[in-house]
């Protein structure tokens, strides 16, 4: 990555934050100053206010897909039967061209599909739908986490000619893909907004290195079991990490994605910085030259960068439960549907897996006090549960303890 320059800024852009109101005509999407989306966050996800079709809605942005979603109840368009790529797999599916979304502010002429929402794009409870990333395209699009704002702009601003840059690539999908490097070797991430984690990172990361700097990872879900690993050094946008423990996944192949060297950049990453996003030729598939891709303004230092979902690790939890989670978010505290978290990721190795625990059990109490006695945030940090005697979970129908002993 090379630095052109940082200016000393508060932070300009977002790809999530809150919803303030916005003032504007409705030729703010020609103006110079570009048009102004207000967003909020909420569980982690990006959620902006739109009228499609005529029906006013709260829709979660999601970066990471090209096509806009709805529920089948919302689809009163016309629709035509089209070969379209759904979460990774083609297949004939109704859709309707999206030319015009419109915003508090303004309209957006949109390069996008819409289709009904199916068993593998899940709607969030509270939103009307997903808007993916053919609503911007044309656009240089600018994500303010500083203001909760994302900014579209005909032309480059000027507030980032001072900025950090990073080239970018589009792959399949219309995906943004920055280039890092771990160990020497090149990977890919994908900007997905609608992934409330830090970084995910491919399972090919694995492919260069032993059995004895890799430790199996038991998890539920689509990316299956993966892999805690060292590494000697990661370069992403302006930090270099040394000697860190990452979490190599398989989500490109559960994608059907073609590049095994993908893996994903989600908001709890991208929140640390005000970012440009050039979305002008991304309907292209073309790559950009260093004159394009990123800008990017760092708004909060390195050291006091919390990323809610671990992406670097310095040590192994000792206990060995990685990742807390719910299936779905419904809101709440803890964002399930369904009652408290359950585990979903845990060491092969470890005292928990020895014990019996499992990815998919839930978490009934911790220490004999129940789950909502704890903050999610605080359970969700891989180190909380190595001061931990007692976690009461369900296996196989029946409540179960599992004591450690100290």
């Amino acid at each position: 990555m090379r630095k052109i320059f940082l200016a000393k800024t508060s932070c300009l852009l977002c790809l999530v934050a809150l919803l303030p109101s916005c003032a504007g005509n409705t030729d703010a999407a020609e103006s110079a100053d570009g048009l102004v989306i207000p967003f909020v966050i909420e569980d982690g996800f990006m959620i902006v206010e739109a009228v499609i079709n005529g029906k006013a809605g709260r829709f979660m942005f999601d970066s990471g897909a090209d096509a806009s979603f709805v529920p089948e109840a919302r689809m009163s368009l016309p629709l035509t039967m089209g070969t379209r790529r759904v979460n990774g797999r083609i297949g004939i599916v109704p859709a309707y061209g999206v030319r015009s979304v419109e915003f508090a502010n303004g309209n957006v002429r949109a390069f996008s599909w819409l289709t009904r929402a199916t068993e593998g794009v899940g709607i969030r409870s509270g939103t009307d739908g997903i808007l993916g990333n053919g609503i911007f395209a044309g656009y240089w699009v600018e994500f303010s986490f500083s203001r909760n704002e994302i900014v579209l702009h005909q032309e480059f601003p000027e507030r980032f000619a001072q900025a950090f840059h990073s080239p970018l690539s589009v792959r399949s999908r219309n995906q943004l893909n920055l280039t890092i490097d771990v160990d020497g070797r090149e990977f890919l991430m994908n900007f997905d907004t609608g992934m409330n984690h830090a970084l995910y990172f491919s399972d090919a990361i694995a492919g260069g290195m032993g059995a004895a700097d890799l430790r199996r990872i038991a998890s539920n879900g689509e990316i299956g079991d993966f892999h805690l690993m060292r590494t000697n050094s990661i370069s992403i946008m302006d930090m270099e990490y040394s000697n860190k423990l990452i979490m190599g996944n398989s989500y490109a192949g559960a994608r059907n994605t073609s590049d095994s060297r993908l893996g994903l950049m989600g908001i709890n990453f991208m929140r640390h910085y005000d970012l440009l996003l050039d979305y002008r030729t991304i309907r292209l598939y073309l790559t950009n030259d260093d004159s394009a891709g990123m800008f990017f303004i760092p708004i909060v230092a390195p050291e006091e960068r919390e990323y809610g979902f671990f992406s670097f690790l310095d040590a192994a939890p000792d206990f060995g439960i990685i990742q807390i989670g719910c299936d779905c978010g419904c809101g709440g505290r803890w964002g399930c549907c369904d009652g408290g978290p359950e585990i979903r990721s845990v060491l092969a190795d470890s005292e928990a897996y020895a014990l019996g625990l499992r990815p998919g059990a839930p978490i009934v109490a911790i220490d004999r006090m129940p789950h909502t006695s704890f903050a999610p945030e605080d359970v969700s940090n891989p180190f909380f549960f190595d001061d931990i005697t007692e976690i009461t979970t369900i296996i196989d129908g029946a409540e179960v303890v599992l004591r450690r002993e100290r």
